[in-house]
């Protein structure tokens, strides 16, 4: 039986809010989306906002992860997409989270600069590696935040 390899795409856009909407209503509306959607198609990954910027992984079947990307290329509250890069790859980063975010706050400086990811630093020099171990690193700091309030 041939497995099948997963197709990942990651993007940088400028993120545009709406007259009144906060950085954290945007992203929360759109991971709320993006989870019902994505679940749907077996697509995973991640989202997150840094300096007006969003930086999404995306991961999935080949077909569906660039349906879905055409899919939100047109959403307007982004502009100026850049695809970062998008190659194969045997198994997903992004297993368990049909959509997850974080939006870059005081708590998450720290990570972001560990990752060389600074204040006005242009998202379209991020190396991949970069990209994704941010997006995991963030995901962990939730996750156990979380759990200390529990």
């Amino acid at each position: 039986m041939a497995s099948m390899s997963i197709h990942k795409l990651i993007y940088v856009s400028r993120c545009i809010l709406r007259s009144g909407e906060s950085s954290l209503q945007l992203l929360r509306s759109i991971v709320t989306s993006s989870k019902r959607n994505n679940g749907r198609v077996a697509v995973t990954g991640f989202l997150m906002m840094h300096e007006g910027q969003f930086i999404q992984i995306l991961e999935g079947p080949l077909d569906t992860v660039k349906k879905t990307f055409r899919r939100i290329e047109p959403d307007p509250r982004h502009a100026d997409i850049f695809i970062l890069d998008e190659w194969d790859g045997p198994l997903r980063d992004f297993p368990e989270w049909s959509m997850a975010g974080a939006l870059k706050t005081v708590d998450h400086e720290e990570i972001f600069l560990c990752h060389g990811v600074g204040r006005w630093q242009n998202p379209r020099n991020l190396k991949v590696s970069q990209v994704l171990a941010l997006a995991k690193d963030l995901h962990g700091f939730t996750a156990a935040s979380r759990a200390l309030v529990s």
